[in-house]
């Protein structure tokens, strides 16, 4: 677990470089093409930061050059596929200190206290993973590893069982006004008595 944690800073710490040359690149661009900086390097970063984790860390391919390098990637804990919403989150919450850097520089030295606590998280963890992790769900294993995790989340959710559909229609009320709501509502309740994970839709 230590040589995954260590792989992870050094794939991520090549990530963030690529987007530091990358955010520079496209200033100097801008700088020559107007004739004067019209955006700021610390503002483009975090931008083109997010596009590059959600782009390359998940949409356009299945890991960023950095994992590609050190040989790890990013896999879901449950799911077969990481959703687009988990990828947006994550993305996000891995810009965030560079945004908060972009917004308020003249406390870069909170948001680099917390930047570094953010760093820090995943070595802390048994499970290595840091707060974008858990909040998308997902963690970072070797990239020989991935299949074999595959393979266990397909078998978990094969043996998980089908539920049933318990349909109440027609009932004719009682004298007392017993009909089709009263019984769905007795029913939810009698199964949820005896332990049965219960869910109820009436219209």
């Amino acid at each position: 677990m230590k040589d995954i944690k260590i792989k992870r800073i050094m794939a991520e710490g090549t990530d963030l470089g690529i987007t530091m040359l990358a955010s520079l690149l496209f200033v100097c661009i801008l700088a020559l093409a107007s004739g004067k900086g019209i955006v700021s390097f610390l503002l483009v970063c975090p931008i083109i930061y997010f596009l590059y984790q959600l782009c390359l860390g998940g949409i356009l391919t299945e890991n960023t050059p950095g994992q590609a390098l050190f040989g790890v990637r990013v896999v879901p804990v449950k799911e077969k596929t990481i959703p687009l919403i988990d990828m947006v989150v994550r993305a996000i919450i891995k810009a965030m200190p560079l945004l908060v850097i972009a917004l308020f520089p003249q406390i870069w030295y909170i948001a680099a206290v917390a930047t570094l606590i953010y760093v820090l998280i995943p070595f802390v963890r048994k499970d290595g993973r840091g707060i974008h992790d858990l909040a998308a769900d997902t963690m970072i294993m070797p990239a020989e590893e991935q299949k074999e995790h595959a393979e266990e989340t397909n078998n978990e959710n094969k043996e998980k069982k089908n539920g049933k559909l318990v349909l109440v229609t027609a009932i004719t009320p009682t004298p007392a006004g017993e009909g089709k709501t009263t019984t769905t509502i007795g029913l939810a309740d009698g199964l949820k008595r005896i332990g049965k994970n219960v869910a109820v839709a009436l219209r």
